[in-house]
């Protein structure tokens, strides 16, 4: 008997060290379970903080990016108005510049128009002028003396009418209406241009 029982616990104890290191491999395969678990949970933690920080980093950086470009839309939006202003003033001066050359051209055309014409008025004085003298100087070839200067109607009266085409100073005021001709030459009268001596 003595046998059996020695023999029973030398067979468990050759049994306890396997079970013994089932039991060892069961704690630490839980441990390591457990362990797994934990670094697990840590990464995915981290995995948040990390996602959360870039997304924060993320708002951050659209913020300041947003406001940049606000700031320069802002200052393109000013620097477009004051372009904007510039071109209406330079177009308003255009418009006033336009308008005084118009002006000015219309009033060369009319100092044009005034001076052609008294030019012409001048040249017309100027040849009944030289009409008048000719005929004052040289009536019929004759030198001007006081005789000549008679009325060649009425003789009594100064001569103060020349007839045209001929340039005879022969008559007086009132006798230049009755007469049809020259009464110097007899020429047929055209017109006739009242002198005036001093």
């Amino acid at each position: 008997m003595n046998m059996s029982i020695d023999a029973h616990f030398l067979q468990v104890n050759q049994n306890m060290p396997t079970l013994h290191s089932d039991h060892v491999y069961a704690n630490t395969k839980y441990n390591n379970n457990q362990q797994s678990d934990e670094v697990d949970r840590f990464l995915i933690s981290q995995n948040e903080k990390l996602r959360l920080l870039l997304q924060e980093q993320r708002r951050t950086i659209l913020k300041k990016v947003e406001y940049d470009v606000f700031h320069i839309l802002r200052q393109k939006d000013e620097q477009i108005a004051q372009a904007t202003k510039k071109r209406m003033e330079l177009e308003q001066f255009l418009t006033r510049l336009e308008t005084e050359n118009q002006s000015w051209r219309r009033a060369a055309h009319e100092n044009e128009a005034m001076v052609l014409s008294l030019n012409n008025a001048l040249e017309s004085i100027k040849e009944i002028r030289a009409l008048v003298v000719e005929d004052v100087e040289s009536c019929c070839d004759q030198e001007t003396t006081g005789l000549n200067m008679i009325c060649k109607c009425c003789h009594s009266r100064m001569s103060s009418f020349m007839f045209l085409p001929c340039r005879h100073l022969c008559s007086c005021k009132a006798c230049e209406p009755s007469l049809q001709a020259c009464p110097v030459c007899l020429m047929p009268k055209r017109s006739t241009i009242e002198t005036l001596f001093l």
